[in-house]
C-alpha cells in the first residue's frame, strides 16, 4: 500500500558556480553550460588541476553569507511568513566543515602559527554550526536548529531531520540548507587522493578522470502538505521517502558491489510506497571518478534491472561536486526538473563506458513527465542517502 507523503517543498534557493539564484542556475543547466574557472586564491602549479567550480568567479563569499542568501531566497520563494510563528520554524543545515580560508590566508602570509594565538574574529569563522545560526538570524527563525556533518550526504541528513520535525509536530516549517566552501586544504586533500579532474568533470564517460570541487549553497522550505495548502502555497514536490545505509567498508571507497547504495535506494522506495518501475528519473551521485561511477551504475542495475532503462544524470558535470551541500542543491534542481517536466543533462559526455551503461541523458536536457524522482547521495565512509520526490 502506498504511503501518502505529508511534506512538500514550497521554496528553493541556490547559489552555484552557474548563478546566484535557483532560476539562474537552472537556466544554465538546461543550456548544458559548465561553471568551472581558474583558481586564483593560491598557486596551483604543483597540483594536478588548476580549476574548480567557484561562486561569482572566485570572489569568495563566507559560509555565513551563503547561508543567509539561500535561506532568504527559499523563504521568499515559498511566500512563508515567519514573524507570527518564529518559534515553530526550524533550520537544519548540512556541510562538510567550517570556514578555513581566513586561517589559510594567515598561515600563507606567515601571520599565524599554532603556537601563537589566532585572532578571535578569525577563529569565530571556523565552526560550521555558525552557518545555521546566521541563516536563522536572517529569516527570523527561532525554532530548533541543527547542523549535520556526514560527508557528501550531510544536507540529505538535514532534509531527513526536517522531515522528522514536521512529521512529529515539533515544527511548522523547516528550512533545510546545504553549504560548501572551497578551500586549499580540501583541494589538497582530493589532489592527494588522486581524485581531481584536470580539466572537466565527465560522469559516466570512459575518459573520466575525476571530480571537480564545486562551491555553493542551496536551501529548501519544507512544510506539511495541509499547512502549505491552507495558505495557498505552491508545492514543487512531495518528499515521499528517504532511505539510509552505511557501507561499513572503507573510509573513502564505496563497497565494490554497491551494497550500501542498493539498500538505501530500496529503503527509500519502500518508505515512499513506490516500485522501481515507477521511477522516471534518477539524479545520480555521479562524481566522475574512475572508481565510484561504475559502482553506482552497478547498484542502479541491481535496483532497476540490467540494463537500467531509467534516465540517470549528474549535474555535478556542470556545477561541480558541492560535497556536503550537494544533497540540498541537487534536490532543489530535481524540484525544478519536476516543475518543468525536464530531465537535466550530463555534460561533457563523449565516449560510452561499458562499465557505466546507463542512459545518462548526455549533453542536452530531455522533456519527460516526472512523477517520481530519486536523488542519490553516496558519501565518504559509506554514508548513503536516497530520497524520493513525488510530483503533482
Amino acid at each position: 500500500m502506498r504511503k501518502e507523503a505529508g511534506v512538500v517543498v514550497t521554496g528553493v534557493g541556490m547559489v552555484t558556480s552557474l548563478g546566484d539564484s535557483a532560476e539562474g542556475t537552472w537556466e544554465k543547466i538546461l543550456a548544458c553550460e559548465t561553471g568551472e574557472s581558474e583558481i586564483s586564491a593560491f598557486d596551483t602549479s604543483s597540483y594536478k588541476s588548476s580549476r574548480a567550480h567557484l561562486v561569482r568567479g572566485g570572489n569568495a563569499l563566507s559560509g555565513q553569507e551563503l547561508s543567509r542568501i539561500v535561506a532568504r531566497q527559499a523563504v521568499v520563494d515559498s511566500g512563508l511568513r515567519i514573524d507570527a510563528r518564529a518559534c515553530r520554524v526550524a533550520v537544519a543545515l548540512g556541510t562538510l566543515g567550517g570556514e578555513l580560508r581566513p586561517l589559510e590566508r594567515k598561515f600563507a602570509a606567515g601571520e599565524a602559527a599554532w603556537e601563537r594565538p589566532i585572532d578571535a574574529s578569525i577563529a569565530a569563522l571556523c565552526p560550521p554550526q555558525s552557518f545555521a545560526a546566521h541563516a536563522a538570524s536572517e529569516i527570523g527563525a527561532l525554532g530548533p536548529q541543527a547542523t549535520f556533518l556526514s560527508a557528501c550526504s550531510s544536507s540529505n541528513h538535514a532534509i531527513a531531520h526536517g522531515l522528522e520535525l514536521l512529521e512529529n509536530g515539533e515544527a511548522d516549517a523547516v528550512v533545510a540548507i546545504g553549504v560548501h566552501l572551497f578551500s586549499q586544504t580540501e583541494f589538497t586533500y582530493f589532489h592527494n587522493l588522486r581524485s581531481l579532474a584536470p580539466d572537466r568533470c565527465r560522469p559516466f564517460d570512459a575518459r573520466r578522470r575525476g571530480l571537480m570541487i564545486g562551491e555553493g549553497a542551496g536551501a529548501l522550505v519544507l512544510e506539511r502538505k495541509e499547512s502549505a495548502r491552507s495558505r495557498g502555497a505552491r508545492g514543487y514536490a512531495e518528499i515521499a521517502g528517504i532511505g539510509f545505509s552505511c557501507d561499513g567498508y572503507h573510509v573513502t571507497s564505496p563497497h565494490p558491489a554497491g551494497e550500501g547504495a542498493v539498500r538505501a535506494m530500496r529503503d527509500a522506495l519502500r518508505r515512499a510506497g513506490a516500485s522501481a518501475g515507477e521511477i522516471d528519473f534518477v539524479s545520480a551521485h555521479g562524481t566522475g571518478t574512475f572508481v565510484n561511477d561504475p559502482i553506482e551504475c552497478r547498484a542502479l542495475e541491481e535496483v532497476f534491472g540490467k540494463p537500467c532503462k531509467v534516465p540517470v544524470s549528474s549535474v555535478k558535470s556542470m556545477i561541480g561536486h558541492t560535497m556536503g551541500a550537494s544533497g540540498v542543491i541537487e534536490t532543489a534542481i530535481c524540484c525544478l526538473a519536476i516543475r518543468d517536466s525536464t530531465i537535466p543533462p550530463t555534460a561533457n559526455f563523449e565516449l560510452a563506458d561499458p562499465s557505466c551503461s546507463v542512459d545518462c541523458v548526455p549533453n542536452a536536457p530531455r522533456r519527460a513527465r516526472l512523477r517520481w524522482v530519486m536523488k542519490n547521495s553516496f558519501g565518504f565512509g559509506g554514508n548513503n542517502v536516497s530520497l524520493i520526490l513525488k510530483g503533482s
